[in-house]
C-alpha cells in the first residue's frame, strides 16, 4: 500500500505500527524515543515494516505505535479472562503488581486523525492512555461491566510463570504479569486526550461480553 501511495504522489502516510517493537515488558516506562526491542516475530516483523516506509516517505511519514488496544468485541487476552470470570472460574492473579497501558480502540482513531491533521506531526507516536492499570485492577473493573464478582486469590507469581513457561504460554504470561507503561507524550502534545477514562473503557469492554 506504501509503495502505491508513494508512486501516485502522496505526500504523507500514517502507518499504524504496534508499540510490541518495544518488546512485550519493559522495567522503565515506554516512550516515543524508546529503542525498539522487539522479542518475537510479530513485533519484527512491524519494525521491519516501519523502516521499509520510512525508507518511501521520509519526513512524510507518521508511525502510531499503539499499545493493546481495548473497547467492545477487543481480541486477545482480554476475552480469555472474561470467559474464565463468565464460568466462574478462580484467577490467580490477586498478587500480581504489575503496570500496563491500554488505549481505547475509539481514542487510536481519534489519534490517527490527530495525527493526519496535524501541519507537522511527529514521527513516532505511542499510542496510549495516560493513566496503566494493573492485572488485578483490569479485572475488577471488566468484571464491574460484566456485573460478576471475580473470584481472584494470591499465587506466588514464580510458580505462575514457571506454569506458563512448561505449557508453552510464556508470552501469554508476560502479557498478564508483566509491566509496560507508556508515556504518550508527543500524542498528548498535539491536543489530543482519551474520550474517557481506561476504566471506563475496560468497563465497557466487559458490559458488552455479558451481552455477546
Amino acid at each position: 500500500m506504501a509503495r502505491l501511495a508513494k508512486a501516485a504522489g502522496v505526500k504523507r502516510f500514517l502507518l499504524i505500527s504496534t508499540a510490541h517493537v518495544h518488546g512485550r515488558v519493559h522495567a522503565e516506562t515506554v516512550s516515543d524515543a524508546t529503542a525498539p526491542n522487539p522479542m518475537d516475530d510479530y513485533a519484527a516483523s512491524k519494525l521491519q515494516a516501519e523502516r521499509e516506509v520510512t525508507a518511501l516517505f521520509g519526513q512524510g511519514l507518521s508511525i502510531l505505535r499503539p499499545v493493546a488496544v481495548i473497547g467492545p468485541h477487543c481480541p486477545g487476552n482480554l476475552q480469555l479472562v472474561m470467559k474464565l470470570m463468565h464460568r466462574g472460574l478462580p484467577l490467580p492473579f490477586g498478587t500480581i503488581a504489575n503496570q500496563r497501558s491500554f488505549i481505547d480502540a475509539g481514542d487510536l482513531a481519534r489519534l490517527a486523525q490527530a495525527a493526519l491533521q496535524a501541519p507537522a506531526p511527529p514521527a513516532i507516536l505511542l499510542a496510549a492512555s495516560p493513566e496503566a492499570i494493573s492485572t488485578p485492577e483490569l479485572i475488577q473493573a471488566l468484571a464491574e461491566g460484566m456485573g460478576v464478582q471475580p473470584k481472584l486469590w494470591g499465587f506466588p507469581p514464580p510458580l505462575l510463570a514457571a506454569a506458563a513457561k512448561t505449557l508453552g504460554r510464556g508470552a501469554m504470561w508476560q502479557s498478564l504479569a508483566g509491566s509496560f507503561a507508556a508515556n504518550p507524550r508527543a500524542a498528548l502534545q498535539l491536543g489530543w486526550a482519551p474520550a474517557k477514562t481506561l476504566r471506563e473503557s475496560l468497563v465497557e469492554t466487559g458490559k458488552v461480553y455479558t451481552v455477546s
